[in-house]
């Protein structure tokens, strides 16, 4: 992304410097292990895990290219009582697939992951996926209508750039999917749509788009009609130049993350105030999809 990193809180993003090279982005789960009388071990790993992202903005940035980070920080620009959400563009993932895993590979939700809607008294049922020459995940996960309480997921949109969605998976029903709502900060931009579920046996990954001139981000959320059932397999969500093509073939699993908030207050290192120099370093933490 040529300006750097789309960033801030929704309704609100900026553009902002990219952070250093080399700055940790890592998916943190639940790990024990345990060491056994006998001499063996057991070791149990969550499949499911947030992101943390530590960066780093080294001292030849300047006050005013730092700033914003700052102030998203200290809450100037949050909107709504309550949490305001850190969301971004990883120039790294836009690409390829900026949805979180849970979202990404909906099977997570049936086994320690969150499922897509807020139900305990009806999580999806683990199926087999088709067999197909794209590298699916190998289970689906399958809501019937009886699921309540659907997630959501807020996505930003670039200026200059498109978010295109591609939902894999089967229902008899049109109306059974995921819902792409275009959206400019919290208002709703237009209709929602229902893109048609796209087999695992396409090279095609995305299949509709929302572009920046009409909205500036997009919610997500899950829909099963009456007497449906609706089986995801996976979901891509690639946010690219307009105007540039999408990426087809194999299925790309997520990358990206569901809102973020600081773990603690920016580190600001000041270097040079006649040559306006100064460092920052910063810890975000993914909460968004266990509030």
């Amino acid at each position: 992304m040529p300006a750097g990193m789309w960033f801030g809180t929704r309704g609100y993003e900026t553009w902002v410097k990219a952070p250093e090279p080399g700055g940790d982005s890592s998916r943190v789960g639940y790990s024990n292990s345990l060491q056994l009388l006998n001499g063996g071990a057991s070791l149990r790993t969550s499949q499911a895990a947030h992101r943390e992202y530590s960066w780093t903005w080294p001292n030849v940035s300047s006050r005013a290219q730092v700033r914003p980070i700052i102030d998203f920080a200290e809450g100037v620009f949050d909107s709504i009582d309550g949490v305001n959400l850190i969301y971004f563009i990883d120039p790294m993932v836009a690409d390829a697939n900026v949805l979180p895993q849970n979202w990404a590979t909906p099977a997570q939700g049936g086994s320690d992951g969150v499922p897509l809607f807020d139900d305990d008294d009806n999580l999806p049922t683990l199926v087999s996926t088709p067999a197909n020459p794209f590298r699916y995940p190998a289970r689906g996960a399958q809501y019937t209508s009886a699921a309540q309480n659907p997630q959501s997921l807020y996505l930003p949109i670039p200026p200059g750039y498109t978010a295109w969605v591609g939902v894999h998976g089967t229902a008899s029903n049109s109306a059974s999917g995921i819902i792409v709502q275009p959206v400019n900060g919290y208002s709703n931009a237009g209709a929602a749509t229902i893109p048609p579920n796209l087999a695992v046996t396409t090279s095609q990954l995305v299949n509709f788009s929302v572009a920046s001139s009409t909205a500036s981000g997009i919610v997500l959320s899950p829909s099963v009609t009456s007497g449906d059932t609706l089986t995801l397999y996976g979901v891509v969500v690639q946010v690219i130049p307009t105007g540039q093509s999408p990426s087809t073939g194999q299925f790309i699993s997520g990358q990206g993350h569901s809102g973020c908030l600081f773990n603690g207050h920016p580190t600001e290192s000041p270097y040079s105030a006649p040559i306006d120099q100064i460092g920052v370093s910063a810890k975000l933490t993914e909460v968004g999809s266990w509030l």
